[in-house]
């Protein structure tokens, strides 16, 4: 008998293999709320925070009036007046759109006081046209004395028909004002052209050494000579109750000289003393001497503000 030989195939079944994990439909609903949480111990207020302060706006000028000014600090020109009232008692003031010209000499004609306020150190300005007032300094400082070292400053003349200045000084708070008016004087004087001069020496200097210096030593004397020697410049004073001198180097001033050699002028002091009262409007004081020339002293302060006061020089006899 043949015998037959037969190959078993393999047969597949469908295997399902159970996932290591079950798997839920989603739930459509969402999930609860969190809890509320806890109440403080101590009732809560919602401070709302404080507004960021904003500076007030200057107050705008009152464009009736003829000329008017305002400084938020009266010693801005309380510090002005001070220092020309012995130099010149009357004197003229000018206003224009760009600020304010004083101008002024001595009775002996020796020192010049040239002073321009600019309008951009008001905080407020106007002037509707141009105008001439005459003054009188002492009584002007006597009322600026008044005002309180936070205390603002301001001046004004309503109409042309108005004959006299009115000065108000008001407290930071507008508490307290003090109101005042001046007559205003007929002073027959003109303004001078003073002509640009280029001096030889030029000193730089903190604006209170060369003052203090000279009074200390004008009980030597009544003629005080200023010297420049390269980078040096002195000061001294030689009468019947003896002599000093001062001297400053280095650091201490700046010294610009078109001069190889020493320079010396001689000022009387009582001159020099009042034209150097300006020294407290500023920090750095300013002196120019050359020869043939008035000693000329800048103080510059403020955004363009300035006093440039002129001394003759002191005529020495060589006859003698």
């Amino acid at each position: 008998m043949t015998g037959v030989q037969t190959c078993a195939l393999p047969i597949c079944f469908p295997v399902t293999i159970a996932p290591p994990f079950p798997v839920y439909p989603p739930d459509p609903t969402p999930p609860p709320p969190a809890p509320p949480p806890p109440e403080p111990l101590f009732p809560v207020f919602d401070v709302p925070s404080p507004p960021f302060p904003v500076p007030p706006a200057p107050p705008a000028p009152n464009r009736d009036y003829l000329i008017q000014a305002r400084w938020t600090k009266a010693s801005f020109l309380r510090q002005v007046v001070e220092s020309i009232k012995d130099l010149i008692n009357e004197t003229n003031m000018d206003w224009d759109k760009s600020g304010i010209r004083i101008q002024g000499m001595d009775s002996a004609h020796i020192a010049l006081s040239n002073i321009f306020l600019d309008a951009t150190d008001c905080e407020c300005y106007h002037v509707k046209e141009g105008i001439t007032i005459g003054l009188d300094m002492l009584r002007m400082s006597k009322i600026l004395a008044m005002a309180n070292p936070d205390d603002s400053c301001e001046l004004f003349i309503k109409s042309d028909e108005d004959a006299s200045l009115s000065i108000l000084l008001e407290s930071p708070n507008s508490f307290k004002k003090g109101l005042f008016e001046i007559p205003l004087l007929e002073i027959e004087m003109e303004f001078l052209n003073i002509p640009e001069t280029i001096y030889k020496n030029e000193i730089k200097i903190s604006a209170s050494e060369i003052p203090s210096a000279i009074r200390e030593m004008s009980f030597l004397g009544d003629v005080v000579t200023m010297t420049v020697d390269n980078n040096r410049f002195s000061i001294s004073i030689q009468g019947d109750h003896g002599k000093g001198v001062r001297t400053w180097s280095g650091d201490c001033l700046t010294i610009r000289s078109d001069l190889d050699e020493k320079f010396s002028q001689p000022f009387p002091i009582k001159y020099l003393l009042l034209a150097l009262k300006a020294a407290t409007t500023t920090q750095t004081l300013i002196l120019e001497i050359s020869d043939n020339c008035p000693l000329r002293i800048r103080c510059m302060f403020g955004k363009n503000s300035h006093i440039i006061n002129f001394v003759a020089p002191k005529l020495i006899d060589t006859d003698e």
